[in-house]
């Protein structure tokens, strides 16, 4: 009887799960997959994806200094917190739409059928959880920055249920996909769809104007956002967001300049309740920094300011409240005053490099508008160091940058080279007599930086080098001879000062150039080497290292020359191209045409001259250089220009013309016709002498006598390119032959002492170099060098690391050594050790020692045998 109870319950259970099936479109079976779909696999999921989504909003951390974004989902850095959730409510999503999905058409009853039953007859789905997984798993694939995925789902609901309410949530979500990939307009198709949709339910207006206003903000459309803004915030009830909104709002006020309506926003948003301290404290400063000091009593403000910096509580904010002081004296017009917070500020931002950055940038604007662009650059470049590249005009801030950069180094050559020919014109004793006292102002700065340095490991390091005091003696070169460059320690400690300038506060270790440590590994450090001119001499603390670079005989005097005439003529270019100070320009350009009346840039110089004054609207100027053009160049393509009204069209042909005659020369190189390539360079060079493809006939010109006649010919052909074409193209390539026929005339032990210096004192490394690396386990071999070092030098803390040499060869390089000694005693118990190598044959690899700044040029060089000599002479000897 039991067996028969047991049979009978099991055959009851089997009737119902079979009538649960989603190929079968009944009562029973849409009431069980709902059930089973909602409470245990999309509750599951949604319950996963909330989870995430906390992780992100928890971690988020807002950055004041610029506009805050409507939304905390948009940092790349910390979508990865919720990956694995993410992922897990994509997998029950999945699960819900592959199981529960109930696609089979009920079986319809007979009679007419109202409009609420025909409605369920004509839907696509009859699990009610399916959409919503579609939905849900498009917000988690958005939520993980897949937003390709992400749109798909969106579409789907769009056009699986579109007449469904959940179509509203997709639109909306889509909008926010395309706002994300900055697919604008796609966004405002999908915005206008909801706007025109006047059904859409009131319980939507919220989340599709903070869409809008996200659609605006992220386009810099200001006044197009305070609109959809104000709106958003009449609809929010939350009180976290509501104040978010409004400080956003007050934000883009700021923006715009209406500084009374940011001003009462910050002010209301001070005295919320429930706001998170930071934002409170933000709105209290920003306050200070949109006050109108026109309207206002600032002195009130600025003693409320004073009050905060001794709070306690605002020890890690002190570096934004200098920063809205500095704000309210720039604009009460106390430049001095200002500038001096905006320094505090930089000085005080210890662990805020958002702030920082805003501090640097601030102040490379002030320098900027006066203009003294070496103190503005210097600002804009410390400031680059802690940017992040989503920081609002990134790419204009790093152009204009990288503009100062350039025109600080040309200006830095004209000083040097100025404070060396002032040297060389000394007579014996007193050059001396000077160089000493340099270097002793070098050891008692470096005194004075130790002392500093233990000052501030007393102070827990809580005081940070200021770098506005390596600024202070800088001095731009434009209408004439510069300040003295030894009277600048910083330049003297260049390699030193520049390290600590561009990538800040550092432990010197492998990778330290990148700010991002965590996307290397340990095993796979590629090495990057920048290129430095190498000295001989090294030592700063040495009259050596100073005589080394005067230029005391004639040829040296006639280098520094050419270098301050290239340096003057790029600098002019940067100040008109680039800076667009014509007033520079011409300086610029003035100074190198009076201090060099013959320099081979004079006519193109005076053009520029002319093009600026044009610019500057300052005809009478413009049209003095027009008629001294027209005059003393009266061949020139620039005075053709100005006499002759068909002189474009004409130049047009011409270029034809040579273009089509340089083809012709270049394949009469390729199918080895040198007479024809030297016939066809001597034409051009006759016929088109100021065309533009000169430089590029006279090389191919230069590689025609090369193959004819011999190596001398060509290297003084090549020498003449250099030095007539020195913006060309072809300079490079001719530098580059140059190179290679003077150093395939050396012997090795020539090119050894033409390339590698030896100093006993300098840092050493130890490596390694694997001659068939594709077989050699290199992670292997460097883990038996950390041993080593482990087990032999536990007190130091060596560098293993590894590069690739070329395409077969592969270096292990272990540093840094103090000295030679040490680096030879190193070498000597690897030489003697035999486990490290283990079973790599001795053929496979080659074992050396090298002076850090040798390594740099080895690198470069890439010819083994040459160091082979070099260490065999000076270090096995």
């Amino acid at each position: 009887m039991k067996n028969l109870d047991k049979n009978f319950i099991f055959l009851i259970l089997f009737v119902f799960f079979m009538s649960c099936s989603t190929k079968k479109n009944r009562f029973t079976s849409r009431t069980f997959h709902n059930t089973v779909a909602k409470y245990n696999v999309y509750f599951n999921g949604k319950e996963s994806f909330k989870i995430g989504k906390n992780k992100i909003e928890d971690a988020f951390q807002d950055n004041y200094t610029t506009v805050l974004p409507v939304f905390v989902y948009g940092k790349k850095s910390i979508k990865d917190l919720a990956v694995s959730d993410m992922d897990k409510t994509i997998r029950k999503c999945s699960k819900v739409i592959k199981k529960h999905s109930i696609t089979v058409k009920p079986k319809k009853k007979s009679g007419s059928l109202s409009k609420r039953k025909k409605a369920f007859y004509d839907k696509n789905e009859f699990c009610k959880w399916v959409d919503d997984s579609h939905f849900l798993m498009g917000k988690a694939h958005f939520y993980k920055h897949d937003f390709k995925k992400a749109e798909k789902s969106f579409n789907y609901i769009l056009t699986e249920y579109a007449y469904e309410e959940i179509k509203y949530d997709a639109l909306i979500w889509l909008a926010r996909t395309y706002n994300e990939t900055k697919s604008f307009t796609k966004a405002k198709t999908t915005l206008d769809i909801l706007t025109d949709d006047r059904k859409m339910p009131k319980k939507y207006k919220k989340d599709f104007l903070i869409t809008y206003a996200d659609f605006f903000l992220k386009q810099r459309k200001w006044e197009e956002a305070i609109i959809t803004l104000k709106s958003s915030i009449k609809e929010t009830r939350k009180r976290k967001w509501k104040a978010r909104y409004k400080f956003i709002l007050a934000q883009v006020y700021q923006k715009i300049e209406e500084y009374k309506e940011a001003f009462e926003l910050y002010k209301d948003i001070s005295k919320m309740n429930g706001v998170p301290y930071d934002m409170v404290f933000n709105a209290k400063i920003n306050s200070a920094v949109s006050f109108d000091v026109g309207l206002g009593n600032s002195a009130e403000m600025k003693k409320q300011l004073k009050k905060m910096l001794k709070d306690e509580k605002n020890i890690s904010y002190k570096d934004q409240i200098y920063f809205a002081m500095a704000n309210i004296f720039y604009k009460e017009d106390n430049e001095e005053k200002a500038i001096e917070n905006f320094k505090m500020s930089a000085k005080t931002s210890i662990e805020n490099d958002n702030q920082k950055a805003a501090s640097y940038l601030a102040l490379g604007d002030i320098y900027f508008k006066k203009p003294n662009y070496a103190d503005a650059q210097f600002y804009y470049d410390s400031a680059m160091t802690y940017l992040e590249k989503n920081f609002p005009d990134y790419d204009q801030i790093k152009l204009k940058t990288k503009n100062l950069n350039e025109l600080i180094k040309y200006d830095k050559t004209v000083n040097f080279q100025d404070s060396m020919q002032v040297f060389a014109g000394l007579d014996e004793n007193t050059r001396n007599d000077l160089i000493d006292k340099i270097i002793e102002r070098v050891i008692e700065e470096e005194q004075e930086k130790k002392l500093a340095e233990e000052e501030a490991k007393s102070r827990n390091n809580d005081q940070f080098f200021d770098p506005a005091l390596a600024a202070q003696n800088r001095n731009s070169n434009r209408g004439g001879k510069g300040k003295w460059y030894f009277y600048n320690q910083q330049s003297i400690q260049f390699g030193e000062s520049e390290f600590s300038r561009k990538w800040g506060k550092r432990e010197l270790e492998d990778n330290w150039r990148r700010k991002n440590k965590a996307s290397t590994t340990e095993l796979n450090d590629e090495e990057e080497l920048e290129e430095e001119t190498q000295l001989a001499i090294t030592d700063i603390k040495t009259p050596e290292y100073y005589l080394q670079l005067i230029p005391l005989n004639d040829s040296l005097m006639k280098i520094s020359h050419k270098k301050i005439k290239n340096s003057l003529f790029k600098m002019g270019k940067v100040y008109k191209n680039k800076l667009l100070d014509y007033k520079a320009a011409v300086e610029t350009f003035e100074n190198l045409n009076i201090r060099y009346p013959e320099n081979s840039y004079k006519l193109t110089s005076i053009y520029y001259i002319y093009q600026s004054y044009v610019s500057l609207k300052d005809n009478s100027n413009a049209n003095f250089y027009k008629t001294k053009i027209i005059q003393d160049y009266p061949k020139s393509k620039y005075a053709r220009m100005f006499t002759n009204p068909n002189f474009w069209e004409e130049l047009k042909e011409r270029d034809k013309i040579v273009s089509k005659l340089y083809t012709e020369t270049y394949n009469f190189y390729n199918s080895k016709n040198y007479q024809k390539v030297i016939k066809n360079c001597k034409n051009a060079k006759y016929e088109y002498p100021d065309s533009d493809l000169i430089p590029k006939f006279d090389f191919l010109n230069a590689l025609a006598f090369g193959k004819t006649k011999n190596n001398e010919i060509l290297k003084q052909l090549l020498t003449e390119i250099v030095n007539n074409y020195p913006e060309s193209d072809v300079k490079k390539p001719a530098e580059e032959m140059i190179n290679y026929l003077e150093n395939d005339a050396l012997t090795d032990e020539e090119r050894a002492a033409r390339l590698y210096k030896y100093n006993a004192k300098s840092l050493h490394y130890y490596f390694v170099i694997l001659k068939n690396s594709k077989k050699i386990d290199v992670n292997s071999l460097k883990f038996n060098f950390y041993d080593f070092n482990s087990d032999n030098y536990k007190e130091t803390d060596f560098k293993v690391s590894s590069l690739d040499f070329n395409k077969k060869f592969k270096i292990i390089t272990i540093k840094t050594f103090d000295n030679k000694n040490d680096a030879m005693s190193y070498y000597e118990e690897i030489i003697e050790n035999n486990k490290i190598f283990g079973k790599i044959k001795k053929s496979e690899y080659q074992q050396y020692i090298i002076s850090a700044e040798n390594f740099e040029v080895f690198y470069k060089d890439k010819v083994r045998i040459t160091y082979k000599v070099f260490f065999e002479k000076y270090y096995l000897k």
